[in-house]
């Protein structure tokens, strides 16, 4: 699907509850989406492996918000999304379910600043940020 020559203007996709796995995420974002803005692969069973793929995405340098909640991911998925270089415009990233630790949660703070909504990286599980 991403390597379509039709999709190479696409600026924000919706990929909510289907199921999709790392895999399927590593070959869209391997895929080139040069124009992508804005990327919504909530509630699917991707973790940290599938946040590597994303943190990996080489073509992804024009996106600006991310919203991965229920997708499982932890310390190492974390880690990738806080280093890569593909994400350095990105304002927007939650995961209010998130299983990361407070020195990861730093590292993010530490990366993105203000740029992101972190806060619900902290909330308790089942609550919303402010």
């Amino acid at each position: 699907m991403a390597a379509s020559p039709h999709l190479a203007e696409l600026r924000m996709l919706c990929l909510i509850l289907n199921g999709m796995s790392p895999d399927g995420v590593a070959a869209l974002v391997g895929g080139g989406l040069p124009s992508l803005e804005v990327l919504s692969v909530w509630a699917n069973p991707l973790g940290d492996v599938g946040a590597k793929a994303i943190a990996a995405g080489c073509r992804l340098a024009g996106l600006r918000v991310l919203k991965l909640s229920r997708c499982g991911i932890g310390d190492a998925g974390a880690v990738a999304l806080a280093e890569s270089p593909a994400l350095a415009g990105l304002i927007g990233l939650d995961d209010p379910e998130a299983d990361i630790g407070m020195p990861i949660q730093e590292l993010l703070k530490e990366r993105f600043g203000t740029r992101v909504r972190l806060e619900k990286w902290n909330a308790p599980k089942g609550q919303q940020g402010p």
